[in-house]
Order: structure tokens, then C-alpha cells, then sequence
């Protein structure tokens, strides 16, 4: 790891599917990370990939529609739920590359996502309050 570059996280779960999410979302430019398999047990399998806000987050990412995700055991990459070949199995000690390259937004665009990100944050945090802004 070079000396500047940011700390590395450990990820681990027990039973079930569940997706983990960044800190930050992204909207335009070229954006990278990468992810060290680890032994994960002798079931189960591990999806990476990208996902939109709205992606189910108690599900593997590349369920919906608003998300892309590598499976570890087949190398195959699932969207919608549904499967295609894609690239070669991924081992404990591997390292894969998630790349993801936006164009640029214009302001009006801009705009709009921030809005409805905005509407979409503030259903989410009422819909939790029942319905009721605090």
C-alpha cells in the first residue's frame, strides 16, 4: 500500500445477503477501488460492484436495477438478478478492480439528480419517522 494512500477496511457479515455502501456518493468523472478477497467460509458467495442510492441494501448488490455486481464463485456479473458471463472465478488472495467511468453533467442535470437525491433522503429519513418530518 503506498504511504498516502487512504486506510483499508475489513468487511465481514454472518448469514443472509447484505450490501455495504460507501460514505459518498459519485455523479460524474472516473472512479476506481479495489477489493482483496478473503476466505469467506466453506458456504456463501461475494458480489462487489456499484451501486446506485436506491439499490436494495439487504440483498447482493446486482439484485435490482440499480446496480452491478461481480460474483466470486463463477466470475459472472449480475444485474437485474440475472447472471451473464463475464470474467473468471475470483480466489481468497485475488484483488479486483471496480472501475466506473460517468460523463460529465450538465447543470440542468445536475440539478435534477441533486433534487430528487434531496426528495429521495427525505423520504427515506421520514418514511423511518412514519411518515412525519421531525
Amino acid at each position: 500500500r503506498p504511504p498516502d494512500s487512504k486506510p483499508v477496511y475489513t468487511v465481514r457479515g454472518s448469514g443472509g445477503y447484505r450490501t455495504i455502501r460507501a460514505t459518498h456518493g459519485v455523479l460524474e468523472g472516473d472512479w476506481y477501488f479495489e477489493v482483496r478477497w478473503q476466505l469467506h467460509g466453506p458456504t456463501g458467495n461475494v458480489r462487489c460492484g456499484w451501486s446506485r442510492r436506491r439499490g436494495e441494501v439487504e440483498a447482493p448488490v446486482g439484485f435490482d436495477a440499480f446496480g452491478f455486481g461481480l460474483r466470486d464463485v463463477t466470475g459472472e456479473l449480475f444485474h437485474e438478478a440475472r447472471r451473464r458471463p463475464y470474467g473468471v472465478p475470483v480466489a481468497p488472495g485475488d484483488v479486483v478492480g471496480c472501475c466506473l467511468r460517468l460523463g460529465e453533467v450538465d447543470e440542468e442535470a445536475r440539478a435534477t439528480v441533486l433534487r430528487e437525491d434531496m426528495a429521495w433522503a427525505q423520504f427515506r429519513f421520514w418514511d423511518g419517522m412514519n411518515g412525519k418530518p421531525p
